[in-house]
């Protein structure tokens, strides 16, 4: 497998089919108004308590926390259904040539129930698997990388997905070995330059949310591809 062809011919779809990068945008910047909205306001008046040297009422704590909660489950779901709505532009991309949000989203929302509880046992076993040194959370994330793809690339269940990707990796370890690398090499340059505008107000978190959004449509571009090539290599 060409594993550098497959990153160059990336470069050339993802030029072409920039809205992929509308996803990751909307999502950061729906987030970031809606933290600002429920606990900006709670967190400023407990600053404000403290400083006066009160007594935080433990009802005010329990509620922020609370939000804190529902603002992590929102922001799982809304980011689960976002990677589906990428990666079958990118599949579009890929077959195609070009991209159509509202095949994306279709798509995605098809496949919500299965995405999300991929998206759940992913986080619990990755989670796990970091506790215990981050190096099993690697390997389980190296070995399932192909689980989001199963979903909505070969129509497949959210456990039939996992267990494809197991064998896919299992039976491609070379090559899917310098895929992950890859990925995370490219993925820290990215985070690299992105940081680099996070000094700028407003402006900068934009600028961060569409590096980052170019970055997940430019991977998923790049594990379409190679999705399409093993599963039909090994299945």
């Amino acid at each position: 497998m060409d594993i550098p062809g497959i990153f160059k011919k990336s470069v050339i779809l993802v030029k072409n089919n920039l809205t992929i990068i509308i996803p990751t945008l909307v999502i950061s910047m729906l987030m970031s108004v809606m933290t600002f909205l429920l606990i900006g306001g709670g967190a400023a008046t407990v600053a404000v308590i403290e400083e006066g040297n009160m007594d935080v009422p433990s009802t005010m704590t329990t509620g922020l926390l609370s939000l804190a909660f529902l603002l992590a489950v929102i922001s799982m779901v809304l980011g689960t259904i976002s990677q589906g709505i990428i990666i079958s532009m990118a599949e579009e991309a890929v077959d195609t040539g070009k991209s159509s949000i509202k095949r994306g989203l279709t798509a995605a929302l098809a496949k919500t129930g299965q995405l999300l509880i991929a998206a759940l046992l992913l986080s619990v076993m990755v989670t796990l698997g970091i506790m215990l040194f981050y190096l099993p959370g690697l390997i389980v994330a190296f070995l399932l990388m192909f689980t989001f793809f199963g979903i909505i690339v070969g129509n497949l269940s959210a456990i039939e997905s996992m267990k494809n990707s197991f064998l896919i990796v299992k039976n491609n370890l070379n090559n899917t070995l310098i895929l992950f690398v890859s990925i995370v090499v490219t993925g820290i340059l990215f985070l690299m330059v992105a940081s680099v505008f996070t000094f700028i107000p407003v402006l900068g978190q934009i600028i961060g949310a569409a590096l980052m959004g170019l970055f997940w449509g430019y991977i998923s571009i790049v594990m379409v591809m190679v999705y399409k090539e093993l599963a039909n290599q090994n299945f």
